[in-house]
C-alpha cells in the first residue's frame, strides 16, 4: 500500500487575524481524497450547532508544492484542537487543507501531520462530527 502523505510535497499557508499571524506547512496527500458533497453542508450544520466551531476569512496566503499562488481557487483549512482525552488518543492540533472541486465534491489535499494516515483522518473527522464535546476548538479558515 502506498504511503498516504508525500513529505516532499509541501503546501504553505498563512493565517492572519488582527495582530496574530501564523505560517503553516502542510504535507500533500499522495492521491487527493474525495469526500461526499454533503461534507460542506455538514460543516455548516456543525458551525450552527456548536459555539466552539468557528469560521473566518483569515487564510491570507496559500502556495502549492509547485510554488503556485492558490488564493484564487476554492480552498479552506480545517484546524482542530482537541480536549485532553481526544488529544491523547489522536494528537492535537491537526490542520487539513481541502479544495472544493468544480463538480461540488470536496477533496482532502494536505495535512499538517506528516504521519497522517487515511484511517486516522477518518477517525479524527468522526470525532469532529459525532463528539463535538471532545473538540476544544474547530476553525474553518478561508480566503475572502
Amino acid at each position: 500500500m502506498a504511503e498516504f502523505i508525500d513529505e516532499e510535497g509541501r503546501w504553505n499557508a498563512s493565517l492572519s487575524a488582527g495582530e496574530a499571524t501564523r505560517s503553516l506547512t502542510l504535507y500533500r496527500i499522495r492521491e487527493p481524497l474525495n469526500l461526499r458533497g454533503e461534507f460542506l453542508q455538514l460543516l455548516r450544520r456543525l458551525l450552527e450547532e456548536n459555539d466552539h466551531y468557528i469560521a473566518g476569512d483569515i487564510l491570507k496566503a496559500l502556495t502549492s508544492p509547485e510554488g503556485e499562488d492558490m488564493m484564487n481557487l476554492a480552498f479552506f483549512l480545517l484546524v482542530i484542537v482537541f480536549e485532553d482525552a481526544a488529544a491523547k488518543a489522536f494528537g492535537s492540533p491537526h490542520t487539513f487543507l481541502f479544495g472544493e472541486m468544480e463538480d461540488g465534491t470536496v477533496s482532502l489535499m494536505a495535512s499538517s501531520d506528516r504521519e497522517m494516515t487515511e484511517d486516522l483522518f477518518f477517525k479524527i473527522l468522526g470525532v469532529v462530527i459525532e463528539r463535538p464535546d471532545l473538540v476544544k476548538t474547530l476553525l474553518i479558515a478561508y480566503a475572502s
